[in-house]
């Protein structure tokens, strides 16, 4: 009895081997004292994933009874007394009766023989396995397996199970492929009338949460909340790419048809069969199963673009979000999860929504017009190569294209200042500027000029950290991120010091009308005296020579 005491606490360390999955109830199918064989059910096999069972030792079930008529107990024997040597450090045998029965060590703890089991089973190779199954979406069912501990391991994790005096043991992969949302924009500064190209790509395992509590993920809803400052959005494109980016599973784009500011949309991401149970017991029959439509960790890519139409503010970030919700089967046990995208108060989703977004920033260009002394000159005007802007108060304007065709530009004033402010242009842009009327009474410039935008920038300080409770709920510890982010918070007036200053000179004076004018006797006079020196002096020297 105290061996089988023995092998019982064996068994049960063994079943407690929780690295990536968990056991969970063993479903019963028949006399444990009369079956012969097992099965190991995956039941949230993911799609694609290879599962891999390992027979680590052979079982054997007591025929003693108990006073239930259940089987006493369950030992476990090796081919060999020689144990593999990561096993050999947790595990001994001993010689009964012509058998070698394994058993734990005096000296180790529950925490030995699972970490031992954990390494031995994550370095067994591949073609070692017993069995072998790629998963279809549907739980992997590995059946007519003789007694024995078997260890499972896939891609997503290692598992350990027991097939003992309950032959058919349940299991549950881990699942560990985290939902990742990601929106990005092709530049991150843009000029008002240029097309503004989004990617926004969100990865989700077949199930969510781990072991026995993992919910097969049902759909996705995806909600974006489309700005005011772009128009006309359209989706490019949207599908469902594999995890490695390689292939396309699905081509989802006529589900984004209606993509807009209040439109939610649903993709199916699991398929419902009634009436397939799938296990061998009465608990399942008749209730259908989730079929998983894409592979483990597969993504959900939507590329959609639109017209950037106004900016609030020099500089301000412009945000656009994208919210992912993925719904899961609460029980998944049923198919009655509402799937009416009209009404979802009754889909079960999972926690909270998962967010993605990004940001694109217009900036603005002034200029001054000044005259040599650096004094400003009101009246100038101004045409830019490929602008068209509307104007607001004097001297500010708004950009609509920077892309014009030729012949169609817009002239630009400056105010009473000098000053001419343009607003919502990319931080790369160069405007080649020509004055199409100087101020008046000074000379118009005969080149162009080239105008940036002035990107002011401001330093933001950023802190942000974790704080850890003991399990008596204090604190125990602080942990704190800082990092410095730069931004673009600048009013029109902001820009006066960075502007580009545009000097004219003053023009020359002509003769007045009705006369000559006075400058030519100016100058026939200065050149009569010059004469007269230059006689004056030849004759002095004619003088001395004689």
């Amino acid at each position: 009895m105290k061996r089988f005491k023995k092998m019982m606490v064996l068994a049960i360390a063994m079943m407690m081997v929780a690295l990536y999955v968990m056991p969970a109830a063993f479903a019963e199918a028949g006399d444990p004292i009369t079956a012969t064989k097992g099965t190991i059910t995956v039941e949230n096999a993911a799609k694609g994933e290879t599962y891999k069972i390992f027979k680590i030792f052979d079982a054997e079930i007591s025929k003693v009874q108990d006073e239930n008529g259940a089987a006493d107990g369950v030992s476990y024997t090796y081919a060999s007394a020689t144990l593999p040597e990561t096993l050999a450090t947790v595990f001994e045998t001993q010689l009964i009766d012509g058998k070698y029965y394994v058993k734990v060590k005096s000296d180790k703890s529950d925490d030995d023989v699972l970490n031992a089991v954990k390494n031995y089973i994550a370095a067994q190779a591949d073609s070692a396995a017993t069995y072998s199954k790629v998963g279809d979406g549907k739980p992997v069912v590995f059946s007519d397996l003789d007694f024995g501990y078997y260890g499972v391991k896939s891609s997503q994790g290692t598992a350990v199970t027991i097939d003992s005096a309950n032959p058919n043991a349940v299991i549950h992969d881990k699942n560990s492929k985290t939902p990742e949302p990601t929106k990005t924009v092709e530049k991150d500064s843009y000029s008002i009338g240029d097309t503004v190209k989004y990617t926004s790509t969100f990865s989700t395992p077949n199930f969510l949460g781990e072991g026995a509590n993992a919910k097969q993920v049902t759909k996705i809803k995806v909600e974006d909340t489309l700005p005011a400052f772009l128009s006309g959005v359209t989706v490019t494109s949207a599908k469902v790419v594999a995890a490695d980016g390689t292939t396309v599973e699905a081509d989802v784009t006529s589900l984004f048809a209606n993509f807009g500011t209040t439109k939610k949309v649903f993709v199916p991401w699991a398929t419902w069969t009634s009436g397939e149970g799938y296990a061998e017991d009465d608990a399942h029959d008749n209730i259908g199963t989730w079929t998983s439509k894409y592979s483990n960790g597969a993504k959900l890519e939507i590329k959609y673009e639109g017209t950037l139409t106004s900016t609030t503010n020099i500089g301000t970030n412009d945000q656009n979000d994208i919210t992912f919700t993925p719904y899961v089967d609460s029980t998944n046990t049923n198919g009655d999860d509402d799937d009416d995208d009209d009404d979802d108060d009754d889909d079960k989703p999972w926690s909270e929504p998962f967010k993605a977004h990004d940001e694109i920033v217009t900036y603005a260009a002034a200029l001054k017009k000044v005259d040599a002394s650096s004094a400003a000159l009101a009246g100038a005007k101004f045409k830019f190569t490929g602008l068209t802007a509307t104007k607001g108060e004097d001297g500010v304007y708004t950009v609509t294209s920077t892309k014009a065709a030729a012949g169609t530009e817009t002239e630009l004033e400056v105010d009473a200042n000098g000053m001419l402010y343009i607003i919502g242009l990319a931080s790369d842009v160069t405007l080649v500027g020509t004055e199409t009327a100087p101020p008046p009474g000074y000379n118009k410039l005969d080149k162009t000029f080239d105008l940036k935008p002035q990107v002011m920038e401001k330093a933001i300080y950023d802190k942000s950290g974790t704080i850890y409770y003991d399990a008596n709920g204090n604190v125990s510890s602080t942990q704190v991120d800082e990092k410095y982010n730069k931004t673009v918070e600048k009013n029109l007036s902001d820009l006066n010091a960075e502007a580009l200053s545009v000097v004219n000179n003053k023009g020359t004076e002509l003769p007045s009308t009705g006369g000559i004018g006075t400058t030519l006797f100016y100058l026939i006079g200065a050149i009569l005296v010059i004469g007269a020196g230059v006689v004056l002096v030849t004759r002095r020297r004619v003088s001395d020579s004689e």
